[in-house]
């Protein structure tokens, strides 16, 4: 009488847990389509069958005919063969998740203890091996604990593969989060395995492997399909997702989109299959160079984009763009021998921007800027170029190093209207046509000493500069006397030297100070 109550508690759990897996695999199998989808979907069926045939057994159990003998045993047989591979497709998810491609010879070593398994299951239906059928009873048999070896190894792989995967996302916090739920959930079978092992006949694995499959699922619906399969990094929706729920009132976010130039060409004259070499490779790169406060998506065909939450000050920001942009050139022309490249469009966050859509507006404007200069560069948005703020100061900054350029004058596009000049001929013709007057006229002291002397020492004679105070930006080993300046250039608004490196509190206070002043 308590062997039937055993018996019909134990076939009720399994019946609950194959509901449950039923539910999962029906409410999710419409967004499985992607490689790692595929993989979720034959672990959830091998689960599936694995509790179907215990379930299955327990029919069997204790029943005196040779039918149910060998019903039992061909169930138990096929529980075995189902168990083994739960572990060996686990694995196998987990190396999908983390796209890691493994060379065939390799793939046929981690799956050769799964086939060893199976053959070994399909055995002992005849023989004692992992069970024997005693008096129509189920018992462990000789090797049982082969099979389970063979179960415990994949998961171990999986549980320490998962923990690597761990310990290199950096601050990454959702990624961080979702690799910490399923490291906890490709443990918590382990330890109910081991369990039911030491506790003969308690029916955990089942349940708690059914538990973990449904917590993942609650957690995440759909979470797979939110990595592009081909680049592995955030699909379009996801990354909007994550964009529209950052606070925009930080100071420190930058948004780059990335476009690759003439990326049409590959698939016209190379074929398609080409071309999506170079979309994964660009998502490797991305990942390489942005794998600190970074999210990374692919937000159309060849067009990706990268949010960066917190950052030490924009000049590093715009050097990992640069270094992208040349990773990316070499991959191209290893790839191609076309003129292919990558442009990329900056924008840090700003008092106008209130939401994600004012934010990849810009960075899109700045990136068409870039293309439109020809490709293979960056551009980073300025405030001024869609807001008339007449009311704010102006100010011209010199600098032949695009780089400096364009990351000083970003410390101050929010508060001052930038023009930019690359070398002293460009404010003469500048100082000639613009109808404003500068506040202030910041130069590398460089190209002053270079070839700039004479137009430094003619500054007065531009209306648009004689009153504007005069800022020298030099190298930090340089110490100029600001008399001695003052002196040799003409230049009574001169107010002093800002040597590299700075922050930019520094030189904003400097401007502003001079223009209180």
């Amino acid at each position: 009488m308590t062997s039937n109550i055993y018996n019909i508690l134990y076939i009720e759990i399994n019946a609950i847990c194959l509901l449950i897996t039923l539910f999962v695999i029906l409410g999710s199998y419409k967004d499985l389509k992607s490689k790692v989808g595929r993989k979720v979907k034959i672990l959830l069926a091998s689960f599936m069958l694995s509790t179907f045939f215990d379930m299955v057994s327990i029919f069997f159990y204790g029943v005196e005919s040779d039918v149910s003998y060998w019903m039992d045993n061909i169930c138990n047989g096929l529980f075995f063969i189902f168990f083994i591979l739960d572990g060996y497709f686990a694995l196998d998810l987990t190396l999908a998740r983390l796209n890691i491609n493994l060379k065939k010879p390799l793939k046929l070593l981690i799956m050769s203890p799964a086939l060893f398994g199976v053959v070994l299951s399909i055995l002992s239906i005849f023989f004692d091996i992992f069970y024997n059928i005693i008096d129509f009873k189920y018992t462990r048999g000789t090797y049982y604990y082969v099979a389970v070896s063979i179960f415990y190894a994949y998961l171990v792989a999986t549980i320490v593969l998962c923990f690597i995967k761990l310990l290199s996302i950096k601050s990454n916090k959702i990624d961080r989060r979702n690799e910490i739920l399923f490291l906890i959930m490709m443990a918590i079978p382990i330890i109910s395995s081991v369990l039911q092992n030491i506790f003969f006949g308690i029916p955990l694995l089942s349940p708690v492997g059914t538990f973990a499959i449904l917590i993942i699922f609650l957690n995440g619906h759909g979470k797979y399909e939110k990595i592009d399969y081909l680049s592995n990094v955030y699909t379009k929706g996801e990354f909007e997702n994550i964009c529209r729920g950052i606070n925009y009132a930080k100071k420190n976010l930058a948004l780059i989109i990335f476009d690759l130039d003439q990326f049409k060409m590959i698939n016209d004259l190379y074929g398609h299959k080409q071309g999506d070499v170079v979309l994964a490779l660009t998502g490797r790169n991305l990942k390489k160079v942005f794998d600190h406060n970074a999210y990374i998506g692919r937000i159309g065909g060849d067009e990706f984009a990268v949010l960066i939450d917190g950052f030490t000050n924009l000049k590093d920001v715009a050097d990992s763009v640069s270094l992208f942009l040349k990773k990316e050139l070499k991959i191209l022309k290893d790839i191609s021998t076309l003129e292919i490249s990558c442009s990329a469009g900056i924008c840090f966050v700003g008092p106008t921007i209130n939401d994600y859509s004012d934010f990849y507006e810009k960075a899109d404007r700045a990136l068409y800027r870039a293309k439109k200069d020809g490709g293979n560069r960056y551009s980073i948005y300025k405030l001024h170029e869609d807001i008339e703020a007449i009311s704010k100061p102006y100010i011209l900054m010199v600098d032949k190093d695009r780089l400096e350029l364009a990351v000083l004058s970003s410390y101050f596009e929010d508060r001052y209207n930038i023009i930019e000049a690359s070398c002293c001929e460009d404010v003469m013709n500048i100082c000639k046509n613009i109808e404003v007057e500068f506040s202030s006229f910041i130069i590398s002291y460089k190209q002053v000493k270079t070839s700039c002397a004479k137009a430094i020492k003619n500054i007065n004679h531009f209306g648009a500069l004689k009153n504007s105070k005069v800022l020298f930006i030099t190298d930090n080993n340089i110490k100029l006397n600001k008399q001695s300046i003052k002196d040799t250039y003409g230049l009574n608004n001169y107010i002093g030297q800002l040597s590299k490196p700075f922050t930019p509190e520094r030189i904003v206070k400097i401007v502003d100070d001079s223009i209180i002043d």
